[in-house]
């Protein structure tokens, strides 16, 4: 069974990173990416994902210069709507306090992949501790396998 991936994020070299890390830990992910809120939304059309990654301040449109964490938010709340129990990680530099409790209000703690363990539904990383990353993307990765 394929692992699907989506990782919205408009910095390619970050971006490159964590796909680094994310196909060294199975080799069976599908890793689709967008770089602003519409190509996200379009990406949630093209089937079932295991977990998102999401960069909060993002562009509304490629090559956009309207960078924002609220384009990160609408992206957040439709991946909810459209895909209720995907895990989303968030995994941003901004300053996310004016809907912070909402990011985390939307979380569930289901059991998300049938194997008797709950798990949240949104996860919050700052990119500050990106090193923290690799540990919380192989738990997942491990449990989705």
């Amino acid at each position: 069974m394929k692992i699907r991936v989506l990782i919205v994020e408009d910095d390619v070299d970050f971006c490159k990173e964590i796909e680094s890390i994310i196909s060294h830990l199975n080799s069976k992910i599908e890793i689709l990416t967008a770089q602003c809120q519409q190509s996200g939304e379009d990406q949630l059309g093209t089937g079932i994902f295991d977990l998102i990654i999401l960069d909060l301040n993002i562009p509304t449109l490629d090559s956009s210069l309207d960078s924002s964490p609220d384009h990160g938010y609408h992206f957040f709340l439709r991946a909810k709507k459209t895909a209720p129990g995907t895990p989303i990680l968030v995994l941003t530099g901004s300053t996310v306090e004016p809907f912070v409790d909402d990011l985390l209000d939307n979380s569930q703690k289901i059991d998300v992949w049938g194997n008797g363990a709950i798990n949240r539904t949104v996860i919050f990383l700052k990119k500050y501790n990106f090193d923290q990353f690799p540990e919380i993307a192989k738990r997942i990765i491990v449990v989705v396998n």
